[in-house]
């Protein structure tokens, strides 16, 4: 898991030509963006949503194979609980067409993000954002083909 803030995303530009793209995308957009999905280039769309956080009680990971997330919070704050993939157990075996596998396993550390924070999870970063009570988000999540 890579975090950040947006002052410092340009940082990881170089990486991949479909992260550029995504991360370029990412500083297009602001709190007024409309929810919806946007098709940014071949194989790095982008997905914003709102809403209310899950309870932090039931822990259940998910881990995709075929893209990288970027995700930024435009408002509110998204806590998300990661553990590395090789020690969590399988729950849900990976779905191809959705490109998630759900696993269980000790959550390693959590962190709160706030607006214009963001973080980039890989295929080996098992996560579960939008954890807590009571507390809205709302965030871009960047898919970026692997």
């Amino acid at each position: 898991m890579i975090v950040g803030t947006k002052k410092d995303i340009l940082t990881y530009k170089g990486l991949s030509e479909n992260l550029d793209k995504g991360i370029d995308f990412l500083l297009t957009l602001t709190e007024n963006t409309e929810n919806g999905r946007y098709e940014v280039a071949e194989g790095v769309y982008c997905i914003v949503s709102e809403g209310e956080a899950n309870a932090a009680d039931v822990i259940e990971y998910e881990v995709h194979r075929k893209y990288i997330d970027l995700q930024y919070i435009l408002k509110g704050e998204d806590t998300c609980y990661y553990a590395p993939l090789h020690k969590c157990d399988k729950l849900i075996p990976y779905d191809e067409e959705k490109d998630a596998e759900f696993v269980s396993g000790d959550c390693e550390t959590y962190i709160t993000f706030k607006p214009e924070d963001f973080y980039i999870l890989h295929p080996f970063d098992a996560h579960a954002p939008c954890r807590g009570e009571n507390v809205y988000f709302k965030k871009a999540v960047i898919k970026v083909k692997i």
